[in-house]
């Protein structure tokens, strides 16, 4: 018997850059003898980790490359094997190893980006196969960070205990830099940017000054230049607070990138944020962070509040997000669009709604798709983990947007997050594929907790779903939808609703292909389906107040079996344990 662990080590790549290395062949081929001639085969133990080499400039460590290792230990001698490692059933690497006895450690695979890899190794040897999938992120930082006492938190006004110090140009930034702490105040509204990095790996420490702006322009921009810090720096009243493009391998860290740009609210249909654009428009963007073409870089342990958005992700890849507070804007908490690879955890994106607009308010029940999360068309293999994002518009917001061509926004991966309250849709997926939710919470949100429409292949696992103000899950059309071992409680309207709408029927197909089972239901009203075919219902515990626990129109090939009518055993929401920041 074969046994496989995954170690992930906390990585990040300082340069992107394509290609992989594959080990020469050592032999000329591989000679394996049938099972007959061989005796049991040994205990054999798989350990798949990975480990990095790296390059240290100015005391931050940046990671260049990243190895697969693969350790394998056996008793007795195993003989020549081979090993073949794929992604996406395509080869990416594979060789020989002979090992006699012990522990032989092997390179399978040598990264030059990170991101998300689901990784198949398949190993053959003289008494057979075995092969395993291992799921690996290679974008995290090994460095956190900590706030000094006193530094990066107070606003301009609270700290006038700093000395003053106008800016009338912006302060080239071509070597390592370390304020002297002050009030560092834009004085001529016409400069571009406060800061602008001009070389790359300086780093910028702010020593808990305060930039501040005019009301336009950016706090510290920096185009083009790889591996910059930027830390301990409280930037206020700007367009953007930072703004970097067009490079990699940056460490943002321990800073306060509060009240810059808010948009106006105009009381109607136009406070409607436009997510359809990448970037968005200019009304709608603005706020903290803005990354526009940056790579391999980390956020972590900022703070970026009372303004339009937190964070935006544009056309970058392979980034880490953790630790943030982007709690209490307007618009977005974090706003990926043509985004991937990227993974967002531990981070706390609460109150994500316009409090200004008389209609956001009145007649989108502070919706206008201001959300938590907002992940856009392009932005593919996300992985969005331990975040908070309660009381926002939506929680989760994710649209393929059809209407821009073929491609959604496809298998991200959403885990231990929790959507309460929100306004809106705990969980919003629509036009997209391979998307999937497991083990997230969604209590009180004001309208259905899920909101799939038009997606496929994707999977709702394991989630805490209770108390919601329309469905516990509602899907419009969808294709190939697994609805596995969720506790759906106490919903208003119907536990689950798969039905079709009149909405591009003649491009969509009629809901097919569900499979909905293990499901702990407790409702006012079960499971409804309309006009779906070729599905099955199973294994579920449906306990109803009233009505019937399924109900069909127009349904064929609806397979029902082995569902029990209660009453069900049903999960606390205490005893729903999510790992939050």
């Amino acid at each position: 018997m074969f046994k496989l662990s995954c170690a992930f080590l906390a990585l990040v790549a300082l340069m992107s850059l394509g290609g992989c290395q594959v080990a020469e062949d050592p032999y000329d081929q591989l000679l394996l003898k049938s099972s007959e001639e061989q005796p049991q085969p040994p205990d054999l133990l798989l350990n798949l980790t990975t480990e990095e080499v790296h390059l240290n400039l100015l005391g931050l460590p940046i990671y260049n490359k990243i190895s697969l290792v693969v350790e394998l230990e056996a008793g007795e001698p195993l003989g020549r094997s081979e090993w073949v490692l794929s992604q996406g059933g395509e080869v990416v690497a594979q060789g020989l190893f002979d090992l006699p006895r012990g522990t032989q450690r092997l390179i399978l695979y040598q990264f030059r980006s990170p991101g998300f890899k689901r990784m198949h190794l398949l190993v053959t040897t003289p008494y057979g196969e075995t092969e395993t999938t291992a799921d690996l992120f290679l974008g995290k930082h090994l460095m956190t960070s900590q706030r000094l006492d006193g530094e990066g938190a107070a606003s301009f006004a609270a700290r006038e205990d700093l000395p003053l110090i106008e800016l009338d140009k912006t302060m080239r930034v071509a070597a390592d830099l370390v304020l002297t702490p002050a009030r560092y105040v834009v004085s001529d509204p016409r400069l571009a940017a406060a800061f602008e990095i001009t070389a790359p790996g300086v780093s910028l420490d702010c020593k808990g000054s305060i930039i501040y702006g005019p009301g336009n322009g950016i706090g510290i921009l920096n185009k083009g230049h790889d591996a910059v810090l930027v830390r301990n720096c409280t930037v206020e009243n700007f367009r953007y607070a930072l703004s970097f493009s067009d490079s990699s391998g940056h460490f943002i860290g321990n800073n306060d990138f509060s009240g810059n740009y808010l948009r106006p609210s105009t009381g109607d249909v136009y406070d409607f944020l436009e997510v359809k654009k990448c970037p968005p428009p200019q009304e709608d963007g603005g706020g903290g962070i803005e990354f526009t073409h940056v790579r391999a870089s980390s956020v972590l342990g900022n703070t970026a509040k009372r303004q339009q958005n937190g964070l935006l992700l544009q056309y970058s890849d392979g980034n880490l997000v953790e630790g943030n507070d982007f709690s209490d804007n307007h618009g977005w908490g974090m706003f990926l669009c043509h985004a991937s690879e990227n993974e967002l955890t531990r981070n706390v994106a609460d109150n994500m709604y316009n409090r200004s607009s008389a209609y956001c308010h009145e007649v989108q029940q502070d919706g206008c798709d201001a959300a938590a999360i907002t992940i856009m068309k392009g932005s593919n293999h996300n992985r969005i983990t331990h975040n908070s994002i309660r009381n926002s518009g939506d929680g989760i917001f994710l649209a393929g947007l059809p209407e821009h061509g073929p491609g959604g926004a496809d298998h991200n991966y959403f885990y231990g997050n929790d959507a309460s309250f929100t306004k809106h849709l705990g969980f919003e997926a629509t036009f997209s594929e391979g998307n999937v939710f497991e083990h997230n919470k969604v209590v009180g949100a004001g309208r259905a907790g899920f909101w799939l429409g038009y997606s496929k292949d994707s999977a709702i696992l394991d989630n805490y779903i209770a108390q919601n103000g329309w469905e516990g899950v509602n899907i419009d059309h969808g294709e190939g939808i697994t609805i596995e071992g969720n506790q759906i409680l106490d919903n208003q309207r119907e536990a689950i609703k798969i039905w079709r709408s009149d909405f591009l029927n003649d491009q969509y197909p009629p809901p097919t292909g569900y499979t909905i089972t293990s499901n702990v239901i407790v409702a006012k009203r079960g499971l409804s389906f309309q006009d779906t075919v070729d599905s099955k219902v199973s294994g579920n515990c449906i306990e109803l107040r009233y009505g019937q626990p399924i109900t069909q129109q127009g349904t064929c090939e609806l397979l029902l079996e082995a569902n029990a009518s209660g009453p069900c055993a049903r999960l606390a929401e205490d005893d729903f344990v999510l790992d939050l920041p």
